[in-house]
């Protein structure tokens, strides 16, 4: 259980990190800087983050901030799929990139923020494969062609 002082120490962590989201965003938050200036893992600048989100965000100021992030990310995917268009093999490949990359991210916000179910990064499908080898392959061939042939 936290003690008083260290309950204080994170309410005032939450309302600097808050303070900060106000005046550069969300998404411009560096968690390794902030964890080092507050001396706490990156795991707690997310809870604490997540806790802002929760507590402190109005409704409209979501609704703000998923606008703001859907027209961004709109707009980098218009530009990418230009220059996959018109640019150099270079450019096209880079933009091809940047498209995983912005995918990966927004899908990544989505699933952290409960705005997406998360999928499994791997499906593990076990079953009974029966293997043949090509000798007792080509022995069941041989049966049925000769099946076949005695049947003309």
């Amino acid at each position: 259980m936290a003690t008083q002082e260290e309950k204080e120490r994170a309410r005032k962590r939450r309302e600097k990190i808050k303070d900060l989201i106000e005046e550069v965003g969300l998404w411009n938050l560096n968690k390794g800087e902030l964890a080092k200036q507050h001396n706490v893992s990156n795991p707690i600048i997310t809870k604490d983050i997540k806790f802002i989100i929760k507590k402190w965000l109005r409704e409209e100021d979501i609704e703000g901030i998923r606008i703001n992030i859907s027209t961004g990310y709109k707009k980098a995917i218009r530009e990418c799929m230009g220059t996959m268009t018109t640019g150099n093999n270079s450019e096209k490949l880079n933009a091809a990139r940047t498209l995983k990359t912005l995918s990966d991210g927004f899908t990544d916000m989505l699933e952290k923020f409960g705005l997406k179910r998360k999928i499994p990064e791997q499906i593990d499908i076990r079953g009974q494969v029966k293997e043949l080898s090509i000798k007792e392959d080509f022995a069941e061939f041989k049966k049925i062609y000769d099946g076949n042939k005695k049947e003309e």
